[in-house]
């Protein structure tokens, strides 16, 4: 497990330095320096690199072992998406849902290291922010994070929302039932699942009227054959919205340069953000096609 040097916080607060005060739930997207200065720091970089590669190693090694490589072990991927945009989409996600963040779960569906929990929770009052994720060494990760992150804002006076995180299959309906049970939004980015096979599961996992915002990954309402849901019947996915993603999304190698300026100015074409509801009625396909072809 990886150790966190122990003068860390001392370190981000030398990062962080003078800032304007943190801005919670107002209709402009949040200042969330500190958070910011926090998770790029280095150290914590290079750790969620590390461990997403470890991961990934371990499967593979694993599968090779047993009958050769599965569609897990090759579908697997690690990306980071831009902090900025996140909290664009996230605000966008907030106004649709029409409803005060304080009233509302938030859930990262594929968390990797917690970074777009931990951020989401330092811009928004959320009543919670909960972190899915399949591979352990990236939850184990999220937690050691997520530790030295409360310590910072104790240091720094600043406020962070309550942060959850389990280690989950999101194909297993049982247990992804059990763990959306309460959230109201969730954000599926690069994830290592099947889109058909992952919406099918979500389906019948995630609460009638949640808002799910996926990148790319289309929902169809397609009826696959995996384990019945709890519930009395599963939803539909009613697509609402979408969004082209405005900056550059870090689903890059290690190393890749993260030059802040260039990011602002990338307009990265291909990238769609779309934004869905779950809802009991079947929804009315020429009204799904007309909102994709916007």
């Amino acid at each position: 497990m990886l150790q966190l040097a122990p003068s860390l916080a001392t370190a981000l607060l030398s990062i962080a330095g003078p800032r304007a005060p943190t801005v919670r739930c107002g209709a402009n997207i949040a200042q969330t320096s500190w958070i910011d200065a926090f998770l790029e720091d280095s150290t914590f970089r290079a750790a969620r690199w590390e461990q997403a590669q470890a991961a990934r190693d371990d499967i593979v090694s694993t599968a090779r072992e047993s009958d050769g490589l599965s569609a897990e072990a090759t579908a697997l991927t690690y990306g980071e998406f831009d902090v900025r945009c996140f909290h664009s989409l996230l605000q966008h996600a907030l106004t649709l849902c029409g409803r005060d963040p304080s009233a509302l779960t938030f859930c990262d569906l594929g968390s990797g290291a917690g970074c777009l929990v931990l951020s989401a929770a330092a811009a928004w009052p959320f009543r919670q922010c909960i972190g899915l994720e399949l591979l352990r060494p990236l939850h184990d990760l999220a937690i050691e994070i997520h530790e030295a992150a409360c310590q910072l804002s104790e240091k720094l006076d600043e406020q962070l929302a309550p942060c959850g995180f389990k280690q989950v299959d999101l194909t297993d309906v049982q247990a992804a039932e059990h763990a959306l049970a309460d959230v109201d939004i969730a954000f599926a980015f690069s994830t290592c699942f099947d889109d058909a096979y992952f919406a099918s599961s979500l389906r019948k996992s995630l609460p009638q009227g949640a808002l799910l915002v996926s990148i790319d990954a289309l929902m169809p309402n397609c009826e696959l054959d995996c384990e019945p849901s709890a519930s009395s019947s599963p939803s539909y996915f009613h697509l609402i919205d979408k969004s082209t993603v405005p900056w550059n999304v870090c689903n890059c190698e290690e190393g890749a340069t993260d030059d802040r300026d260039s990011l602002e100015s990338t307009q990265l074409s291909g990238h769609t953000a779309y934004f869905w509801r779950l809802l009991p009625e079947r929804p009315q396909i020429s009204i799904d096609f007309a909102v994709l072809q916007k």
